[in-house]
């Protein structure tokens, strides 16, 4: 008998075990993503170093005064999965869109794009005349050797980048920074 209530001990104990680490899982699941929303848990912004690789950034720098501006850069997903590029926010500007240029009926056409889905394995180019990312209402003026902060968000995580500004006048002539 009395290894009988030592036996009920151990798997009560043994589940509760169990029940606690499921707790300690969702409270986890719960806390990235209540972070989704704000970006700051440095968990998901360390998955975004591994899934994203970054190269070839930079924001156009232009003339003293400007309100609106572009950052390039060339984007891979090296994720198993699908990722949506669903938000960017800079401190430097009011408000980011992606937009892509297209020519139609032989004029140059620029659209916002909403939520950008890359595949796995795909790589993304942002460049000047096709997809970019606009910067409007920016808060500083942007001269060549500043930097500019962008949060790229995902489903799953985010991804800060620091980008240099380089002049409209030096486009095409520098090699560019790599993240």
């Amino acid at each position: 008998m009395t290894n009988c209530v030592f036996n009920r001990r151990i798997s009560l104990f043994a589940v509760l075990m169990w029940l606690s680490a499921c707790v300690v899982a969702a409270d986890k699941t719960a806390h990235i993503n209540a972070a989704d929303k704000n970006g700051n848990d440095p968990d998901r912004l360390s998955l975004g170093s591994l899934y994203v690789a970054i190269s070839d950034a930079y924001v156009r720098g232009l003339p003293p005064g400007q309100k609106v501006t572009a950052a390039f850069f060339t984007l891979k997903n090296n994720s198993d999965g699908v990722i949506v590029l669903s938000e960017i926010s800079s401190p430097d500007a009011s408000k980011i869109e992606i937009h892509e240029t297209k020519t139609i009926d032989g004029q140059m056409q620029m659209r916002v794009v909403e939520g950008l889905t890359i595949q796995s394995g795909e790589t993304v180019v942002f460049e000047p005349s096709a997809k970019h990312i606009m910067m409007k209402g920016l808060t500083r003026s942007l001269k060549e050797g500043d930097k500019v902060s962008l949060r790229l968000c995902f489903d799953d995580f985010c991804r800060v980048l620091d980008l240099p500004v380089m002049s409209v006048l030096n486009e095409g002539t520098q090699s560019h920074h790599h993240h």
